[in-house]
């Protein structure tokens, strides 16, 4: 059988969020035991069926939202493509955060250099062209897996199957995508936590916005969110995290916040501070002024008491 080229592109959709069909999350027509139950309940899948082939169904992609109960879930599209002229433009190039190759059923020739069926071109230069827009992708960067081969970086994805069927790639590139929607929440992050510091006197907001940001670290960041049992899937997701980098990405967003929670207890310290200093200057000016009233009332006492006895010495006729 001959092998089958599949060309995608990966986008944002920022401006719609889905929700899953039904109570149980599916994704290649299967209910997806891929995640950890907890991640799971923050991810939602709605696929494009295009046509059937045989027994299978073939999608024409799907859209994906991540962390979607967070103030920033991410919402990315995948649209199988013809490997046309026109992905190839400058324009349309930029729209893509990604692109994406899966050859199936894959052939090798006698020389040991792996080939598509049907004399087609070498694999790694026709995706390299549809990936990078350039020849740089060789036929040594792809790593050797148990399905075949596979390369990834922060560009897109490139798999060489040596079966037929497409399940586990699409898996695999939905683990690409939630990549790219953690690189950008952390990014999002990053970017509203330093514009809420150029104007330091709104602590509201400063506030609002590093709690929004603990919380998803803490609750949507998975160093692995594949469940272990799936090992081989479990490894490919450590090799797509490190392609996007993300632990340093992790790391750098919690320091950042970090720094942004010891700023915010810098204020409120000064704040109290502040208080607790007009406070004492108010009940200095208070004691003050109930000096001076003492004071006062004391050399009014005086001179009534002076009165007083220079009256009586006048009614007594001393002087």
């Amino acid at each position: 059988m001959a092998s089958r080229i599949y060309y995608a592109v990966i986008r944002n959709r920022d401006n719609l969020k889905v929700d899953n069909v039904g109570d149980v999350l599916r994704f290649c027509g299967d209910d997806i035991h891929l995640f950890n139950p907890i991640f799971k309940e923050t991810l939602s899948i709605k696929e494009n069926t295009a046509y059937e082939k045989g027994d299978d169904i073939e999608y024409d992609g799907w859209i994906a939202t991540f962390f979607k109960d967070s103030q920033y879930a991410q919402t990315l599209e995948l649209k199988v493509v013809n490997n046309n002229i026109d992905n190839h433009q400058p324009n349309e190039y930029r729209k893509h955060l990604a692109r994406v190759v899966i050859v199936t059923n894959m052939d090798e020739s006698e020389e040991g250099k792996i080939t598509f069926a049907e004399g087609k071109s070498s694999y790694c230069e026709d995706a390299s062209l549809f990936i990078r827009r350039s020849k740089s992708l060789k036929a040594d960067s792809p790593i050797e897996v148990s399905s075949g081969w596979r390369h990834v970086d922060g560009q897109g994805l490139l798999l060489i199957n040596n079966y037929t069927c497409v399940k586990q790639p699409r898996r695999i590139t939905l683990l690409l995508m939630l990549a790219i929607a953690y690189f950008k929440a952390f990014q999002k992050i990053n970017e509203e936590l330093a514009e809420a510091l150029k104007s330091i006197d709104d602590i509201d907001k400063i506030e609002k916005i590093f709690s929004v940001a603990s919380k998803f670290n803490a609750r949507y960041y998975f160093f692995n969110p594949v469940q272990v049992s799936s090992y081989h899937t479990y490894k490919c997701w450590e090799n797509i995290r490190d392609a996007f980098d993300l632990q340093s990405k992790y790391q750098e967003t919690n320091e950042q916040i970090q720094q942004v929670h010891q700023i915010l207890s810098h204020i409120n310290q000064k704040k109290q501070e502040d208080e607790k200093y007009e406070h004492q200057k108010k009940n200095d000016k208070w004691n003050k002024n109930i000096t001076i009233l003492a004071v006062f009332l004391s050399i009014v006492g005086l001179v009534e008491a002076i009165k007083a006895i220079y009256e009586l010495l006048v009614s007594w006729n001393i002087i």
